[in-house]
């Protein structure tokens, strides 16, 4: 079967092992804890804003953030982001320090401190996404 994403592009699940043949959400005790826990954690972040966007605009300004479209990281320690920050994500990951902390605790909070210190992509950094979210 194949992988698909829920909700937020990012994370992404055997269909099989949250689907049943039917298309419909097998019962949670049925899921494998892996996958369980990361579609817990879905239900409760998935219209959460952009993390960077929060990081601009704060909780004062909360309706200026975008709605978080990707998740990275572990559940608890997930980062949210929206198309137009994806970019700075990547470009911290792949070319500035980021990978380092994948599957550590910090993870979230190296990312917000790069990013609330002013650290950017390059313009034109990235590439556009084909949604797969179901």
């Amino acid at each position: 079967m194949a992988k698909v994403s829920i909700g937020l592009r990012g994370w992404r699940f055997e269909e099989g092992e949250v689907f049943t043949e039917d298309g419909e959400f097998r019962p949670v005790d049925e899921m494998p804890a892996d996958a369980r826990e990361r579609l817990v954690r879905l239900v409760g972040i998935v219209t959460d804003p952009c993390d960077a966007c929060y990081l601009v605009h704060g909780g004062a300004e909360l309706r200026r953030c975008n709605e978080a479209a990707i998740v990275y990281g572990e559940p608890g320690d997930e980062l949210l982001l929206c198309e137009e920050h994806e970019p700075d994500f990547l470009y911290w990951f792949r070319e500035d320090g980021g990978r380092e902390f994948a599957g550590e605790e910090r993870f979230r909070d190296a990312f917000h401190e790069w990013f609330a210190a002013g650290e950017r992509a390059p313009e034109g950094y990235g590439g556009r996404h084909v949604p797969e979210v179901m």
